[in-house]
This record gives structure tokens, sequence and C-alpha cells, in this order.
């Protein structure tokens, strides 16, 4: 029920919404109202309780205003569970007549919409939304199994456009890590199509959309009419903002990547994605002062400690402070999935052979083609075989398995940036000129 409230009540024009990844810690957290409300930025908090007996649901639902903490609004449902979208619905409109958001006919249609009339095609969506959602889709094991859950929905209800566009986004999100960029795309494009054959108006689709121009076929024209579509249609959807960005970000419109990227951070305050993507912009601009301190203000208390000891381990080995980099590097352990900036940070620090080790590791590990090119790339750059790097970035850009588009500013490649062969590789991806040209480094101070 909160994960489908979430849902409807984001996608009403002028409504920000905040996440469920960062709703549900408060859940048991003892805060107060006005805690809960100061901490994630929000006028009012929708609370309530559902009960499920056979087939019955009794859910008990208020809307308190944060700054008096009143009750401003409150009902309970007692209802069949086939009904459990006309709450919803119900709840969704009387929220919005609350706090005065006008809905248009187009929004109130939305709201009307039954997304399957199979209730274990519907929970099976949930369960995989619940279980691969931004924040957890980052093993293969949860990959796979967030997969398998989707496809079971789809069994239950062909039909049923909503999970075609989740499954679309888990492919991308999947493609380059769990399984190869060619073959996710692949599997993406042809569910996204089957959802928008379906419903024209999923902004998850126009979502998953957007990301394939990106990534796949780097039409940045379109790929941001398709983002835009997708943020029309649910503006308080941060994954959408955060994509976006990237965008933004690889086409040199700084500003309004870091704009888009503060609104998702807005939407979702504890999601880690949006954090370090403002420290990655700092990085991509040259800014290194500008990206320690977000490090420090953003990224401590830290939902990802790995990848903070290692941007400090990194920091503190550019400017000589040895034992400052060992200990961060200590702290973050060697986590087979941030090879790079461990490689990067032992580069910095001259330990060239343990570079090198980490290098022969990660070539060396079965599932190598899970593994975007480009980072086996950056790890030849980091310890001098720039041969190698161009080549593996060519062969890998020949096959469509490339991440290059988006990490190509990291300070990794520096070392060839103004070579031939680089600037043709990243020219495959149409970029404009401004996105090519060396980004200034700047040696953070003690």
């Amino acid at each position: 029920m909160t994960e489908e409230l979430i849902a409807v009540l984001s996608k009403i024009p002028g409504l920000r919404v905040i996440a469920r990844t960062s709703v549900i810690p408060y859940r048991s957290s003892g805060k107060s109202v006005t805690q809960i409300g100061t901490e994630l930025g929000v006028g009012s908090i929708l609370e309530g309780s559902v009960r499920k007996s056979g087939d019955r649901l009794r859910i008990t639902l208020q809307l308190i205003d944060v700054s008096s903490q009143e009750h401003v609004w409150s009902e309970k449902y007692d209802r069949q569970l086939t009904d459990v979208f006309g709450i919803q619905t119900e709840v969704a409109e009387s929220t919005a007549k609350l706090i005065r958001v006008e809905l248009s006919d187009r929004a109130r249609e939305f709201l009307h919409r039954t997304p399957t009339t199979d209730m274990g095609a519907y929970e099976l969506y949930l369960r995989a939304v619940l279980r691969g959602d931004a924040a957890a889709l980052i093993d293969a094991e949860t990959f796979r199994e967030t997969v398998a859950l989707l496809e079971q929905a789809i069994e239950r209800d062909s039909r049923f456009a909503l999970a075609y566009a989740r499954l679309g986004y888990v492919y991308v999100v999947g493609a380059g890590d769990f399984l190869p960029h060619r073959d996710g795309f692949a599997r993406a494009r042809s569910a996204v199509n089957r959802a928008l054959e379906l419903d024209p108006d999923l902004s998850e689709a126009h979502w998953a959309l957007g990301s394939l121009a990106m990534q796949e076929e780097h039409d940045w024209t379109r790929a941001e009419e398709e983002f835009r579509r997708a943020l029309a249609l649910n503006p308080s959807d941060a994954e959408a903002r955060s994509s976006y960005s990237n965008l933004l970000r690889v086409t040199g419109r700084f500003q309004e990547a870091e704009q888009e990227l503060r609104a998702a951070l807005e939407i979702n305050p504890t999601w880690w994605v949006p954090r370090w993507g403002l420290v990655d912009l700092a990085l991509s601009r040259g800014e290194i002062e500008v990206a320690k301190e977000r490090v420090q203000q953003l990224l401590r208390p830290d939902p990802n400690p790995m990848l903070t000891h290692l941007m400090f381990a990194v920091f503190y080995a550019d400017v000589g402070r040895s034992a400052d980099a060992h200990r961060e590097l200590d702290l973050a352990g060697r986590p087979s999935i941030m090879l790079l900036r461990v490689a990067r940070a032992l580069g910095a620090l001259g330990e060239l052979d343990e570079a090198r080790g980490l290098l022969a590791e990660l070539t060396a590990a079965p599932d190598r083609k899970f593994v975007s090119g480009d980072f086996i790339a950056a790890l030849y750059a980091v310890v001098g075989d720039k041969e190698k790097a161009l080549a593996t970035i060519e062969a890998d850009i020949k096959e469509g398995e490339s991440g290059l588009w988006l990490r190509h500013p990291m300070p990794a490649y520096d070392s060839m940036r103004d070579d031939p062969r680089f600037q043709a590789a990243l020219r495959t991806f149409h970029l404009p000129d401004s996105a090519l040209r060396k980004v200034p480094r700047r040696q953070p101070t003690g």
C-alpha cells in the first residue's frame, strides 16, 4: 500500500512526494511528526495502517499537517482485496483536494486506471519493486530474482503494462553490470515497447526509452525528449531525474545537471546515488576542492561507506598524505565492484605492482564479460599501459559494450585524453565538442 500510494500520489502535477526508500526507515523510528517533516522537508505526512484477513482489508489513513500537527483528514476503509486500487484512487483525490492541488481531467483519468485485474500478478510486481529498487539492485542475485518475479507477473497477466515497463527498467540498470550491454538493451527495448503498446503514458517506460536512447544510441536529443516526458508524467521520479542528470553532465550542461541531482535528493533524501552524483559532477568539472567538501557534507553519515572511504583515499593520495590514504583503503577493503578506485589511489601513491595485481584479478574473473570494458581500460591507464587501454576501449566500442560515454571525464583517463585514438573513440558517441575538451585538474590542498 505504501509503495502504490507513493506511486499514485507522485504522478499528481504540483505535488512533491518523498520516495519509499527514504520514508520506510521512519516507520519504526519513534520520531515525532515534526521531526520527520523537518528531516524530509515536507509540509504534510500521510500515515496509516493495513490489516488483512482473508480477502478483506481494513485500512486506516490520516493526513497530518507538519507545522500544526493537526489531523487534516482521516478515513477508514473496509473493502475487498480486489478493491485496493479504488482505495488508492480515493486517497489520492482526497489528499490532492486537502492540500489544494487542482487535478486536471487527464490526472483524474490516470488515477482511475487499474494496472491489472490479477491480484496475484500485482503482488508479484510489488515484490519485484521492493526487491529490486534503485537502492537494492546492486548484485547479480537480486537482479535475477527481480527479473524472475516480473516475468511471473507477466505470465499471469500478459497485458500488465506496468510490469513490462519495470522489466525494461531492470534490464537497463543491469546492462553492463549483470549481463552485456547489447543483451540487456535488447531485452529492455522489447519489454518497453510492449509496455507502451499497452499504455503510452507510463512514465517508467519513457524513462527506460530515454536511457536506451542515451546509453545505446547516444541520441542525446531523443533521450532528453523521453526523460522530459517521463518527468512530465511523474515529477517525483528521483530515478528519472538522476538519469537525466547524466545526460546533462556528459553534454556539458553542468548547472542543469546539478539542479536535477538536487531535485532527486529532495525527493529521495536517503538515496546515495544523487549524493554521489553531486561529488562526481564536481570531479567532472575539475573542481577537486568542491568534490572533497561534498564528500564530507553529503556522504557522512554514509549509506555507502566503501565509496566514501575510497574517495578519501584518492584525495589523500593526490596530496601525498600516504598514511591517511592507506587508512581509508584499509577501511574500504578491496570491494570487487570498485577496483578502479582502489587502483586509482594505489596508482597515485606510486604502488603500481599492487594496482597491476588488481587489474589481473579483475581481468581474470570468470564473469569478465559482465564488466564494462571502460573500467578495464581505466585500470590499464592507471598502471601506465596506454596501448592496452586504447585497444580495450576500441574493442568494446566495436562490440557495443562501452560505458565510456559516461565515464570519460574520470581522472584515470587524463594521461591519454589528447591521444587521437581516444578522441576518435569519444566521437563515436556523438558528444558535443564542448564535452570532449580536457578537464582542468586542481590538486586538493591538505
